[in-house]
């Protein structure tokens, strides 16, 4: 599957989901992951290109809101627990429990970003 001129691997899933549905999306979110800062905004405009052009190529005017997430892995924060040895806010190894989100403090000033233990 590509991502030719009408949106390639996107508009097979928005075929795949209408089929499933009987509907199409009202929302899409889409995750990537792979990709470096640097890359964020060149990334950000070509998919979603593709995805706009997949939704067109589907029903003239459709145009779902689209939330595009950049999974990052490979960082070097360690979050610890708000309270040492507190059993209710660690795992039997002492580490945050797994679901815990940090999106205060210590995320970018401007951008809309946050941590997920996962």
């Amino acid at each position: 599957m590509g991502n030719n001129v009408n949106g390639g691997m996107i508009r097979e899933l928005l075929i795949a989901f209408r089929k499933k549905t009987n509907r199409k999306p009202e929302r899409i979110i889409f995750y990537r992951d792979g990709v470096s800062e640097g890359q964020f905004n060149h990334v950000l405009l070509h998919e979603m290109d593709a995805i706009r052009k997949a939704c067109a190529s589907l029903e003239e005017g459709y145009l779902p809101p689209v939330t595009f997430v950049v999974v990052q892995k490979r960082h070097h924060t360690r979050l610890f627990p708000e309270v040492h040895g507190r059993r209710d806010m660690t795992d039997k190894s002492g580490n945050i429990l797994l679901g815990t989100v940090v999106d205060q403090k210590i995320c970018h000033p401007t951008e809309f970003d946050f941590y997920l233990c996962s």
